[in-house]
């Protein structure tokens, strides 16, 4: 029914919500794809003039670091282990396919997951990322979720995650890494859709210029306008990091400020068979105390989900 093209919309909005449920007892594989514009892919300030030991330099950027368009292969699963004790195998994996390998990146997170009635849920992984085709950091985990509200209307969740994350060629930047997060939901209508998610994160790095106390808030909101039917969906992140030591380069204890605004569009009748389309523009904005820190970036995305 869902593959049907006369199906209304609503009907498989219904539809889905039930099949997701089912999914997340018997298990599940999903796949998407998007054509993904980054105009920043290393993150790299603007600023060219330094000041490193009372040296003024010239940094001149990778000649690399342009504007880029290429496609985001994005693939997630759960696999029940043992249904009867609600342990199952989890793995989500994206890759970002940029012309060249320059800027290509991937990252992976795969474990365990133990359920602990309907509302706990212990997990233990491993997630990795890679940059250039080489590989970038391994960060095994564990972690604890708890649900203090879960109604159809408003949800209201905790989690705390611990783990020590290496990074092969940079171990000084190994470090103990710790956060905490609360998140929620509510629907305040039929057509309005309200949510919040706020982070506090420790990292007790090898080098002690490189540990920091961090804290993000991600507001958000979805709004449906029926006549259409489009889905406006527009999250704002706000966080610090505060570092605990001076900068070995710059000689001062490193501060950033960081902001983001992304903007979905999805209208609830762009389908392909059970595919959906989503429009996806984001900013993102890092100030640093310490310019090199600083960059800016804007990306743009069409998804098939």
């Amino acid at each position: 029914m869902l593959a049907e093209p006369d199906t209304p919309w609503r009907v498989r909005e219904n539809i889905e919500a039930f099949t997701r449920q089912i999914d997340n007892i018997v298990g599940f594989r999903r796949f998407s794809i998007s054509v993904v514009h980054d105009s920043n892919p290393r993150n790299i300030t603007s600023q060219r003039e330094f000041t490193i030991g009372g040296f003024r330099l010239t940094f001149e950027p990778p000649a690399d670091n342009k504007p880029v368009t290429g496609l985001r292969y994005f693939a997630q699963a759960l696999q029940p282990i043992y249904p009867a004790g609600q342990l199952s195998g989890y793995v989500t994996a994206a890759y970002l396919d940029y012309p060249g390998v320059a800027v290509d990146r991937a990252n992976i997170d795969a474990g365990l997951s133990k359920g602990l009635g309907p509302r706990a849920v212990l997990k233990g992984g491993i997630e990795g990322g890679s940059f250039s085709n080489r590989w970038l950091y391994a960060f095994p985990y564990a972690s604890a979720e708890y649900a203090f509200v879960q109604t159809p209307r408003q949800q209201l969740a905790g989690g705390v995650k611990l783990g020590y994350v290496r990074f092969p060629d940079y171990s000084y930047l190994n470090a103990t890494y710790g956060s905490v997060a609360l998140s929620g939901l509510r629907a305040v209508s039929d057509a309005t859709l309200l949510s919040a998610r706020l982070t506090l994160e420790h990292a007790d790095a090898y080098e002690h210029a490189y540990s920091y106390n961090g804290i993000a808030f991600a507001p958000g909101a979805s709004y449906l306008l029926s006549v259409a039917p489009i889905l406006l969906s527009g999250t704002v992140g706000l966080g610090r990091r505060d570092y605990s030591g001076a900068d070995p380069f710059f000689g001062i204890v490193r501060v950033d400020r960081k902001s983001a605004v992304e903007l979905r569009v999805q209208h609830k009748e762009w389908r392909w068979r059970n595919a959906k389309a989503a429009l996806v523009f984001s900013v993102e904005d890092n100030r640093s105390n310490i310019d090199f820190y600083s960059y800016r970036k804007v990306n743009a995305s069409i998804a098939v989900e």
